[in-house]
């Protein structure tokens, strides 16, 4: 028998990862390495602590089908500071991770990833190492670059095409490529491409950040040598930073670096304001515990402190509203714009994704008074003022939703449940289905999708309406599942093998319907958004040819294709 080496579960012969926490299994000795992780559930959890001997900055997840964001010398920083904490996002999920042995995956409200922070897209490479894109109307772009391509990226509103030749040219042209724009020679790389510009460095250890806009760069640095860490704004054209001890901003669309004052050497910048004038970072001289400090125009605030690993925050939507937090904390600060950060005491060191009643923080503008985390299997209410209730009890730390004013959880016992919010906790506490492996549930919390019979190869998923009577069984040896903008339906995998299956998608009052046979797992892509899945318009790899789904029938759009 074979187990994770992270968590235990026992694991099925040729597994590529577990199933209950997501981590990546190595193959066996004279085997090929296991196929890079596409993460699957586009809904937030928890993001998976690393090993207790691991550091925690250091920790990424599973690879994926994309590289990570370049730029050559800050690529440890970028992991830590941009994809985890630059705008108070957490990252998504794989099927059922982050739920310990018997792990769900999910939470309520879309994904903070998808909506505040678009993806641009990186091209698949042909056996003739043309570069493709596809479009979200289904048309499909052949970049066939004589000088061969080191990067490439397409914005998410899809205007312009960014390139980076193996000669070190860099050039933007468009969906036509029929005009080329350069931009400038001896580049090393690019990154944080977005709709208004991206950033580049160059040979010389020079980075600009270029403004489509404008047709122009700016210079952010000339030497990205002693830079110990960065924030970006939502829209990525606003970053904090810090270097040899002293922290600055470079406004959002603006064409000067600001100087706003010393750091200690140990100092992670944590948020920027979409206007840039609001920053907060975190300093730890000794290690083991932060002051956070807030910059609002003038000197710096201390807002106060926390024991812990590494620090966090998260976001609302209009950055008026922050939860400051840290890996091994017991508490954790709530700051709100003009008002003095408050501490609230949660035990556990360890939380969820920060919760409002409308949806994730990080969707949310900052009329909230009230928020909801979850730390060591409890469920917690928490006002602004930092009072706390518990709300229940042996709740799977990813595995509830609040909407409506309606709380939806999973007990550790696997037993889904719901209840009415109310002044005095929750009431009208009622049992939907027990039994549950891994579950989900849908952006208006009205749709639970959920697996059974997980401890053999015959992992069936159902599906239950709020108010419904039965749940409604959908299909037997789901592999992994694949939620939606649409909330009444899904997108999942059967007969898995190998990292390909069966795509297939499910519509409440219909039949479940194949898309498509021998679909590489990983490579399900959706209009300008990485994680979620539009039903109506996505592309994904069958027996080595790319396809556009239109919501009807698919289309090639290109064949041989050599995604790993």
């Amino acid at each position: 028998m074979v187990f994770c080496p992270n968590c235990g579960t026992e694991l099925r012969e040729g597994a590529a990862f577990c199933p209950a926490c997501g981590q990546a299994v190595a193959a066996p000795a004279g085997g090929d390495a296991a196929p890079p992780m596409r993460p699957a559930d586009p809904f937030i959890g928890e993001t998976p602590p690393p090993a207790d001997d691991a550091p925690t900055a250091d920790y990424t997840p599973p690879p994926e089908k994309k590289p990570g964001l370049s730029l050559k010398k800050l690529l440890p920083i970028i992991i830590a500071a941009v994809v985890i904490v630059a705008a108070g996002l957490v990252l998504i999920l794989t099927l059922g991770r982050g739920g310990g042995s018997g792990g769900s995956g999910g939470g309520g409200g879309k994904s903070a990833a998808a909506l505040s922070r678009r993806e641009a897209r990186t091209p698949l490479m042909d056996e003739d190492e043309a570069a493709w894109f596809v479009c979200s109307d289904g048309s499909g772009i052949k970049l066939d670059e004589s000088d061969g391509i080191d990067e490439a990226y397409m914005t998410p509103d899809e205007k312009y095409i960014v390139v980076l030749t193996e000669e070190g040219d860099l050039y933007i042209t468009d969906k036509s490529l029929k005009k080329k724009t350069k931009v400038e020679d001896e580049v090393g790389y690019i990154g944080f491409v977005g709709d208004k510009g991206f950033y580049y460095e160059t040979e010389e250890d020079k980075v600009y950040r270029y403004s489509f806009k404008n047709g122009s760069a700016v210079k952010v640095v000339g030497d990205s040598d002693g830079i110990g860490g960065f924030a970006l704004t939502d829209d990525n054209s606003g970053m904090l930073f810090n270097k040899d001890g002293k922290m600055y901003v470079l406004p959002p669309n603006g064409s000067e670096v600001t100087k706003i004052g010393s750091v200690e050497d140990n100092c992670t910048p944590l948020f920027l304001s979409g206007d840039g004038k609001t920053a907060i970072w975190a300093e730890s001289p000794d290690g083991g515990e932060y002051t956070f400090y807030l910059w609002e125009g003038k000197d710096k605030q201390k807002l106060g402190k926390l024991e812990c690993s590494y620090p966090v925050v998260s976001a609302a939507k209009d950055g008026k509203l922050l939860v400051l937090y840290g890996y091994g904390s017991d508490s954790m600060l709530l700051w709100k714009k003009g008002k003095e950060a408050v501490k609230v005491k949660i035990p556990g060191g360890w939380y969820t994704q920060v919760r409002t009643a409308d949806g994730p923080l990080e969707l949310s503008s900052s009329n909230v008074r009230e928020l909801y985390i979850c730390s060591e299997e409890v469920l917690y209410r928490v006002t602004l003022d930092g009072e706390k209730e518990k709300l229940a009890s042996g709740v799977r730390n990813a595995a509830w939703s609040v909407c409506k004013g309606q709380l939806l959880w999973v007990k550790e016992d696997g037993s889904l449940r719901c209840g009415k919010l109310g002044k005095d906790g929750v009431t009208d506490d009622e049992k939907l289905a027990k039994d549950l492996g891994y579950c989900w549930f849908s952006s208006n919390g009205q749709y639970i999708y959920y697996i059974k019979d997980t401890d053999d190869d015959d992992r069936t998923l159902y599906a239950y309406k709020l108010g419904g009577k039965e749940p409604v069984k959908i299909d037997d040896d789901v592999y992994m599942v694949n939620l939606t903008f649409s909330d009444d339906t899904v997108l999942y995998f059967t007969d898995e093998s190998g990292g390909t299956g069966d795509l297939k998608s499910w519509t409440w009052g219909g039949s479940s319907r194949k898309i498509a046979d021998d679909v590489n797992i990983w490579t399900l892509e959706s209009g300008s958004y990485y994680d979620l899945i539009d039903t109506k318009s996505f592309s994904f790899i069958s027996d080595g040819d790319l396809f556009f789904w239109n919501g009807k029938e698919k289309k090639k759009i290109a064949g041989d294709i050599d995604f790993y």
